[in-house]
């Protein structure tokens, strides 16, 4: 299993089906966070005291989306035997939407790239320091990776890696025998 920091985990199933979904680790992370800050919320609010409305509603907020993140399960299947892609969405296990095409349907892969800031609105040297203008030099370009049919774009992923989207991105193409293109917007 490949893991990469972009959220998702890519691993060859067997010799004709490639799965791309959610990593697992991130998803047993966040809900190991959710799961104390609830029950850190039951014990704190044993004690008497005076609420405070809006630190509730943040803390049930940020309680929420851990729990959501580790709820939350994207699946890519590509299968090459019985040639066909599937799409699945799933929450806490069960499946809630899906969504085949054939594989033979598959024209190419594409990692889309769009720039953020325009070099002139980059920190300059010596406003900030070296490591934060690393920061958003590495972060200034955001990537989205999409499986295209003769009809349509499907997403398979977004992130600010580059790297790890162009490593699953040429392993899904040369899964799928199809070509690898990067384009910039």
């Amino acid at each position: 299993m490949l893991r990469v920091r972009s959220r998702v985990a890519l691993s060859q199933v067997s010799e004709s089906e490639l799965v791309i979904q959610s990593s697992r680790f991130r998803r047993i992370l966040f809900g190991s966070i959710g799961t104390i800050l609830l029950v850190s919320f039951f014990i704190g609010s044993s004690t008497p005291s005076e609420p405070m409305i809006g630190g509730t509603i943040f803390y049930f907020v940020i309680t929420g989306v851990s729990l959501m993140v580790a709820a939350w399960n994207s699946i890519t299947r590509l299968d090459r035997e019985s040639d066909t892609v599937c799409f699945e969405k799933r929450i806490a296990g069960v499946l809630f939407r899906t969504r085949d095409l054939p594989l033979s349907s598959v024209s190419e892969i594409v990692l889309q790239s769009v720039r953020l800031l325009k070099e002139s609105e980059q920190p300059q040297p010596g406003l900030l320091n070296t490591r934060y203008r690393g920061y958003i030099s590495r972060r200034n370009t955001y990537f989205r990776l999409y499986i295209e049919t003769a009809s349509e774009k499907i997403l398979i992923e977004d992130s600010s890696d580059v790297e790890d989207l162009d490593r699953v991105g040429e392993t899904v193409a040369t899964f799928a025998g199809v070509t690898f293109r990067r384009v910039e917007i």
